[in-house]
């Protein structure tokens, strides 16, 4: 693509907030966000790019009306490096979670790794031919317990993205989910500054922040406490980098 205007693409695992965050964006005057927009399955990518058909119109319609071009989508996160080389103006937002907010979440209600699949192409898996690679688990996959996979799946893929911020320090913010949830303006309006977007207000962030954004698609339910048994498989070390204690 010869020109491109601005716009910011969110990498995370999934569960972490993606809806939230776009909705939150739209907030900005100069924004038009989207969550999971156009196609967002890595097949799909084979003979082109991710920014193919209606997501490349999408953000040439936005850049043609002055606006940052934002994108809420976590399987969107593996393609990062071709985005980053198509559109020089590219940055990258690194959402995440408490991975036991996230493993709550995903284990009871989406039931992450749950279904007698051998491929998913768009959930992370340690495969060969699939993404991330990690020939450890990939070797004991069959073995591993289902809570194993989640958390597995939280640390390969924000192990990756961390990798990759590291490759483009300035075109990347690191955010944590609970900014949005229990909104910090502080770093929501350092967001905006960083990436050219007009500060939202403080009020609107505030009031959406009290929605529940999955609330018509999932019944919401209790679903107690977190397992202690579930500690021994937590990555103390990424969660200590991502300042979870």
């Amino acid at each position: 693509m010869k020109e491109s205007g601005l716009s910011v693409w969110m990498l995370g695992t999934g569960r972490c907030g993606t809806g939230m965050f776009a909705r939150m964006m739209k907030l900005s005057p100069n924004v038009r966000a989207f969550h999971d927009s156009g196609p967002l399955h890595p097949p799909t990518w084979e003979n082109g790019t991710p920014l193919s058909g209606l997501r490349i119109r999408r953000a040439q319609d936005a850049w043609r009306d002055g606006k940052v071009y934002v994108e809420s989508a976590q399987p969107l996160t593996r393609a990062a490096p071709k985005i980053a080389a198509q559109l020089p103006r590219s940055k990258f937002v690194h959402l995440h979670r408490d991975p036991r907010n996230v493993m709550i979440s995903a284990y009871h209600r989406l039931n992450w790794y749950g279904a007698k699949i051998d491929v998913d192409p768009v959930r992370a898996f340690p495969h060969p031919d699939l993404w991330p690679l990690d020939d450890e688990a990939s070797a004991r996959w069959d073995d591993m317990k289902r809570i194993e996979r989640c958390i597995w799946r939280w640390t390969a893929v924000n192990r990756w993205i961390l990798d990759f911020v590291a490759t483009l320090p300035t075109r990347c913010f690191i955010l944590p989910a609970s900014a949005l949830f229990a909104p910090d303006l502080s770093k929501i309006f350092a967001l905006c500054d960083w990436a050219e977007m007009e500060r939202p207000d403080a009020e609107a962030v505030i009031d959406l922040s009290a929605t529940k954004v999955d609330y018509k698609h999932h019944k919401e339910r209790e679903y107690g406490p977190w397992p202690r048994e579930w500690d021994q498989y937590l990555p103390r070390d990424l969660m200590e980098i991502l300042e979870y204690d």
